[in-house]
């Protein structure tokens, strides 16, 4: 790799984490002394945090919920979701995006829930 293209990519890595960054949203939950008891244990185990491991523990429980809804919810709730989180990127400064996927192209609106239903659908079709 030539130094150039090296500065580059931290340019490039740089604009990546402004992106994470601004599509993270903080919200409180509360859950029984026993289940935060065992999970501060199993941080404490693993020298990490809560707060370090928290995103990936909503990403896993949406993702099972999601996988677990009916084709007629998953797209339903699918075209919800996505267009809060259209709102959410427009709200955060971004004029120009686009997705692609199972269920078509968007441009300048989100549609990841709705290509992740239209692959989870279009797979248990197949299935039966």
């Amino acid at each position: 790799m030539k130094f150039s293209e090296m500065i580059e990519s931290f340019y490039d890595a740089e604009v990546d984490m402004e992106h994470q960054d601004t599509m993270l949203v903080k919200f409180s939950i509360q859950a029984s002394v026993q289940d935060v008891a065992m999970l501060n244990a199993i941080c404490e185990r693993f020298g990490t945090s809560r707060y370090a491991i928290g995103k990936d523990m909503v990403a896993n429980a949406v993702t099972e919920m999601f996988l677990a809804l009916t084709p007629d919810d998953s797209a339903a709730l699918a075209a919800k979701a996505d267009a809060e989180i259209t709102e959410h990127m427009k709200k955060n400064g971004y004029t120009e995006f686009f997705e692609y996927g199972g269920a078509g192209t968007f441009k300048n609106e989100c549609g990841h829930w709705r290509n992740n239903a239209a692959l989870k659908n279009g797979l248990k079709a197949v299935k039966k």
